[in-house]
């Protein structure tokens, strides 16, 4: 082959490869329109949803509030985690004082349970325009508080809130509707439904770190449901309660309904054990870590209220070995540093496929380079959690890790942490069997997926996993054998975001749900009913050989009857009509009234 030929033919294969690469850029350009274009349906069609007789929403700014004293117990001082100022102070709730929030919600309950699903979605409708007219001072709030950035507070504190709302708006009547059931073959003229009617009063007690989003998620459930709900707030994070209360309460008052169905109550693990223990709550939403959860347990079973657990995780991130390694650097800072960690769902262990190790290990320390206190990352929200990230920190230093990137203090006074790499974690140490909630991402190698489950599963957590893979039925295989109750392909953190699908764990991590048709089934109370199809003669609803007193061959009849409706084959149950036959004409004696 000759050198003109030689170059003909490369540079005919060079033309192939740019229409090739045109073909594909093309291809994403049209999918990406399509899926732009959908967007743009959804969100105009949503602009003509349910939404009678529109309320105005009046905006309360948040800096100009004044609360009303509510309560006399213990002070709670509001300290910014930001710069360590004293943004003031309330009182905690008493016991008698979370009796009397629990008797003024049901109060308001009884009558919120008679209204309609459409009564229900213009409530939903008004919170969510509150929301949005008050989107600038729930960032600034949740800020102050917890001392997160305010791109974490849009998406953490204000976008997951409008979507759950927008989802149970739109879908909630849909889960909550009376179904009918089946009945037998010989209860023919009879019905079945099932009815899912509100319970009362829902109780929730909800973490610092995301303090309005964590206040505002189980009320959309309860009250869409027909309850009331109570939401004990931390102590940690009380500052913007009265304020969010007020704007809660706004929406219901506009629509004529008594405000006092939403209760927010500040306190410390005593109010949180008096709300358990209440007699008024007929069911309990806890968040927290496994220790308080057993609390919660405990004081349940003084009235046997049943509990929905949320406590924590040690989430896994994993890159197999055909990850795209740019796109998975992006993924593991994410899931490891989001909200400075203080997220049940943050990928506390990262595990990468030992080929690819080396090389995304340096690509995540050169992004991490740059990050900008209070901007890309927040601060701690709480001074006794960051002191326990840094003695788990300085624990597995003593034992063999290394620090690869940061680990330095914030200014005096400020709760910032710098987000911490560490490598040569063993499974052994601490820092990989409990949940930390800070900034820190431990580095593990594997070699094989039977490596990589062994380690992955051998944590008591089981909340939800993320697996980064270009081979999507690979990755999916690997997610059904990982002991979670969740798992995200190629994605971090959307199993939250996604409200139509039920969010939980398992083991350590709690028992029940919450989101989706089954978390808001789960406030309410199943209620079954049998009745009548149509009109049938009473001698046929209840034959003779069923009433009391008993012929004494009747049981012969019941016999034959049970192998009519449940044997196979034509001749089993013709022999058994035969019997049923038989043993009608042949029933014998029936006991006599009044007889001994």
């Amino acid at each position: 082959m000759d050198a003109a030929t030689v170059q003909g033919w490369c540079h005919w294969t060079a033309d192939q490869v740019v229409r090739v690469d045109g073909l594909v850029r093309d291809y994403w350009v049209l999918i990406s329109a399509v899926i732009g274009l959908v967007i743009v349906v959804r969100l105009v069609t949503s602009c003509f949803g349910y939404y009678p007789n529109r309320k105005t929403v009046k905006h309360i700014p948040l800096d100009s509030f004044k609360a009303q004293p509510e309560f006399t117990g213990r002070k709670i001082e509001f300290i910014s985690p930001r710069d360590g100022k004293n943004l003031g102070f309330e009182y905690a709730a008493t016991d008698k004082e979370v009796e009397e929030c629990v008797r003024r919600c049901q109060v308001a309950q009884n009558e919120w349970a008679k209204t309609s699903f459409d009564e229900r979605r213009a409530f939903l409708r008004d919170l969510i325009e509150a929301v949005l007219v008050h989107q600038d001072d729930i960032c600034e709030a949740s800020t102050r508080t917890t001392g997160k950035t305010t791109m974490e507070g849009r998406f953490g504190e204000v976008g997951v809130s409008l979507e759950k709302a927008r989802w149970t708006l739109n879908n909630g009547e849909e889960w909550l509707k009376t179904d009918f059931r089946k009945s037998p073959m010989m209860f023919f003229h009879r019905y079945t439904r099932l009815q899912y009617l509100p319970m009362g009063v829902i109780a929730a007690i909800v973490p610092w770190n995301y303090p309005l989003h964590n206040a505002i998620s189980p009320l959309i459930s309860a009250l869409f449901a027909g309850n009331g709900c109570v939401v004990k707030w931390s102590e940690f994070a009380c500052y913007p309660r009265a304020w969010l209360l007020e704007i809660c309460r706004s929406v219901l008052r506009n629509r004529g309904h008594n405000p006092d169905l939403i209760q927010f109550i500040p306190g410390y693990g005593d109010t949180g054990a008096a709300l358990v223990s209440s007699p008024g709550v007929a069911k309990i939403l806890f968040i927290g870590s496994p220790e308080t959860g057993r609390k919660v347990m405990q004081g349940a079973c003084k009235n046997l209220t049943p509990v929905i657990l949320e406590l924590g995780g040690k989430d896994a991130m994993i890159m197999l070995d055909d990850a795209e390694i740019d796109f998975a650097v992006q993924l593991a800072v994410r899931g490891s540093f989001i909200n400075c960690g203080q997220n049940c769902l943050s990928s506390e262990r990262t595990f990468i496929h030992r080929s690819i190790y080396d090389k995304v290990v340096q690509k995540i320390v050169d992004n991490m380079k740059g990050w900008r206190p209070g901007c890309d990352y927040g601060t701690m929200a709480v001074e006794m959690q960051l002191t326990k990230v840094e003695e788990v920190i300085a624990d597995s230093v003593s034992r063999g890790a290394r620090i690869l990137f940061g680990s330095n203090r914030g200014p005096a006074g400020s709760l910032y942490k710098q987000p911490t790499i560490l490598g040569d974690v063993r499974m052994d140490m601490k820092i990989m069997q409990e949940e930390i909630f800070g900034p820190v991402m431990c580095l593990v190698p594997f070699d094989d997926e039977e490596e990589l489950l062994r380690m992955v599963n051998s944590s008591k957590y089981g909340l939800c996993c993320s697996i980064i893979s270009r081979n999507q039925a690979r990755a999916e295989r690997l997610a059904t054998q990982i002991q979670a109750g969740m798992a995200v392909v190629n994605e971090f953190g959307f199993s939250y975001m996604i409200q139509d699908a039920p969010f939980g764990g398992v083991k350590t991590s709690g028992f029940g749900v919450f989101n989706g048709a089954e978390g808001l089934r789960g406030f309410c109370r199943a209620h079954v009913l049998h009745s009548e199809r149509f009109w049938v003669p009473m001698d046929l609803k209840l034959p003779a050989v069923l009433a009391y007193p008993f012929y004494d061959n009747g049981h012969l009849v019941i016999r034959n009857a049970l192998h009519l409706l449940f044997g196979w084959g034509v001749g089993a149950k013709a022999r058994a009509l035969g019997g049923i036959i038989k043993a009608a004409l042949n029933l014998g004696q029936r006991g006599k009234v009044g007889g001994n």
